[in-house]
Order: structure tokens, then C-alpha cells, then sequence
């Protein structure tokens, strides 16, 4: 057997190894309430993040007909421990590189640490945020990146709900909260809060949104979805979604 036909015969094990199929609609796809990126509407689940999924999938003839809506804890476990789950959007950070198979990127993210203008709270440094309770909605990147800094105990106040970390930064509940800003600011809006009365204390992060994958998923289903993302991308249908919100 010379070195070509080797090759050939590998190459003929390894296709053979594959799914026959690899329907996106195979996974599980699972996001949150976390508007503009992805949140339910009249009884719809919508949202940029929601668009870029349904488009890209459909660009590779595999339109995902079905998202779950999960508390972002509960989904981020899923998405950890699978099997074929997708979960978005997910920040991608350093922390989470290894614990997922990533398509994307979806758009761009600031995450900050928010306060109350008439406290005249200031920041300069991240060991000065450990002075402060701060609210989260666990397991989100703004508890893992404040726990990264060093802020622990009792000064992270957790919740599983954002609309009621919003309550809590309303009523005097935590000095602060850490979150993404355009979610907090349509939060805000939501719950008929001036956000002209809060400022940016910190920025913690500025990093990317993607779509997450359990690693139990073959990577013919992230290349799927990644070359989808590719596609609208470049025919611009990507950014008029953005424009959309």
C-alpha cells in the first residue's frame, strides 16, 4: 500500500466515523432573558443573539426551530455538563476557554460594575471594589470575573434573576451590581429606572459574545454553525441584524 492509498483509506475511516447527519436541531439550544441579545417577547424568544442563530442556520439549510429560556445558572450547568448542549450568549473569557466549544463571535460586550450617581462612589483600583457588596446573577461572567479579582464572601451578593438585581441596586439593596451594560440599560428601561441616574464604576471586561457548546458535541456541529456565522457575516446580513436593535 503506497503512501497515497494509505491516505486515502484513512480518510475513508475517519468520514465513516462521522454523523451521517449533523442537524443543528440534533442540539439543545438554551439561552436566558437578557435583552437586546436575547430575551422573550410577547411569548417569543428574540433578540440579536436569537436572529444571528436562526439566520446563520438557515444560510447552511439547518434552521433551528426550538430555544429553551432557562435561569442563566441552570443553563450554564447544562451547557458544562451536556450532553449537546448549545448556550448563549456566552461571554467568552479565559476562564471559560477549555470548558467549551465556541461559534461566533456574536457581538461585542462591555461588562461593568454599575452604582447609584448620588452615592459618589469611586473605583480606582480592583481592590477597592472588595469595600462594596456587590450584585451578580450567578454563575454570570460579572461573579466569576469579580471572584477572579479577589472579591469574596460576603461582599458578592448573588441572584438568579436580573430583573431583581436591578430591584436590588434600586432599593439600596448592594452598593453595586456587575453586568453587562446594554442589558442593565434595557433592564432599566423595562422597569421604568433612569439610567442617567447610575454611572459606570469599573469596567471589568470587554470581551465577545459567542455560542457555547458542551465538549461532548462533535465538532462537525461547531463548524456547522461557525461556517452559518461566516456566512451572514460576510453577505453583511449580520450587521443589519445589529442595526435591527
Amino acid at each position: 500500500m503506497n503512501d497515497m492509498t494509505r491516505y486515502l483509506f484513512l480518510l475513508l475511516i475517519f468520514i465513516s466515523t462521522l454523523p451521517y447527519s449533523a442537524e443543528l436541531n440534533d442540539l439543545r439550544f438554551i439561552t436566558e432573558e437578557y435583552p437586546p441579545y436575547n430575551y422573550t417577547h410577547n411569548g417569543q424568544v428574540t433578540g440579536i443573539s436569537v436572529d444571528i442563530l436562526k439566520s446563520a442556520s438557515t444560510s447552511v439549510h439547518d434552521t433551528v426551530k426550538k430555544v429553551e429560556v432557562q435561569p442563566w445558572a441552570r443553563g450554564y450547568r447544562n451547557a458544562t455538563i451536556g450532553p449537546l448542549v448549545v448556550l448563549f450568549s456566552t461571554t467568552r473569557t479565559h476562564e471559560r476557554e477549555a470548558k467549551f466549544k465556541w461559534a461566533g463571535p456574536i457581538i461585542s460586550t462591555e461588562i461593568v460594575v454599575l452604582a447609584k450617581k448620588s452615592k459618589q462612589l469611586k473605583v480606582s483600583n480592583p481592590d477597592e471594589l472588595k469595600k462594596y457588596t456587590i450584585g451578580v446573577v450567578r454563575s454570570d461572567v460579572g461573579e466569576q470575573l469579580l471572584s477572579s479579582l479577589g472579591v469574596q464572601g460576603n461582599k458578592i451578593v448573588p441572584t438568579h434573576d436580573p430583573e431583581i438585581l436591578i430591584k436590588k441596586l434600586a432599593h439600596n439593596r448592594v452598593d453595586m451590581i456587575a453586568y453587562d451594560a446594554n442589558v442593565t440599560k434595557n433592564l432599566m428601561k423595562k422597569q421604568k429606572i433612569d439610567f442617567n441616574q447610575y454611572e459606570i464604576i469599573y469596567l471589568l471586561s470587554k470581551a465577545e459574545l459567542y455560542f457555547a457548546f458542551s465538549l461532548d458535541t462533535p465538532n462537525i456541529y461547531v463548524h456547522k454553525l461557525q461556517t452559518g456565522i461566516d456566512n451572514i457575516r460576510n453577505n453583511g446580513q449580520l450587521d443589519e441584524i445589529k442595526q435591527n436593535y
